[in-house]
């Protein structure tokens, strides 16, 4: 916008000693200018802004990816429940006629997914970038998910609401999107460091050393 703007200023001058016309050009010049630093400074505000949001949720969720509760649910997903034993217990507390002990047993390994369900609502919202979710939380969510996936699946049959865990889901698939590209990312690496590695080693010490003295050599004459 503002190069349209001098580019007319110019056709102005060059037009002819109407200086009204000029001091209109320039007038006009100078308020695209305002307008392109104002937006440029309101892109950086925004830009810290998401910054400091980001900090803070980040923040928020260790603190609470840290309490006793989160990693008793998240123990107790890995260890009593694991498997048939959470399908069971899914069974037994969205019966008709649950015990007690099932309700709080329920409700104590529900909270590491309700954890990351919040989550995963932040990131479908644009509160959060899923990247800066995966370098800090990443590894974690694919474990859940993992652990809850077939769990998940029953209790939807049970309720009748296909959107339950829905973000846990997502977020899930996402985390394991990033591990896959990571992964690719490492192998690609390591393949090079080994072609790197293999063709040093497949020259003789005296080939070595000769392309080092050319080497040297060539650094002295330049």
């Amino acid at each position: 916008m503002t190069r349209a703007v001098i580019v007319a200023a110019a056709h102005v001058f060059e037009s002819g000693p109407n200086w009204a016309e000029k001091l209109t050009a320039w007038a006009t010049l100078g308020t695209g200018i305002v307008i392109a630093i104002t937006a440029v400074a309101a892109m950086r505000s925004l830009k810290d802004a998401r910054k400091t949001r980001h900090t803070q949720i980040l923040f928020d969720f260790s603190k609470s990816w840290d309490e006793a509760e989160i990693r008793e649910s998240a123990a107790l997903t890995g260890s009593t429940y694991k498997g048939d034993a959470l399908l069971e217990l899914v069974e037994r507390a969205m019966s008709d006629t649950p015990t007690q002990d099932d309700l709080d047993a329920f409700y104590k390994v529900e909270i590491w997914p309700n954890l990351i369900e919040n989550l995963g609502v932040l990131v479908n919202q644009g509160a959060i970038r899923p990247k800066v979710v995966y370098k800090n939380f990443g590894a974690g969510i694919i474990v859940a998910w993992k652990s809850w996936q077939q769990g998940v699946e029953r209790i939807r049959e049970i309720n009748g609401y296909p959107e339950t865990y829905r973000y846990f889901q997502e977020l899930a698939r996402k985390m394991a999107e990033f591990e896959a590209r990571e992964r690719r990312r490492r192998l690609k690496k390591n393949r090079g460091s080994g072609s790197t590695s293999n063709l040093a080693a497949s020259e003789s010490p005296q080939e070595s050393e000769a392309a080092a003295d050319k080497n040297e050599s060539s650094s002295r004459r330049s």
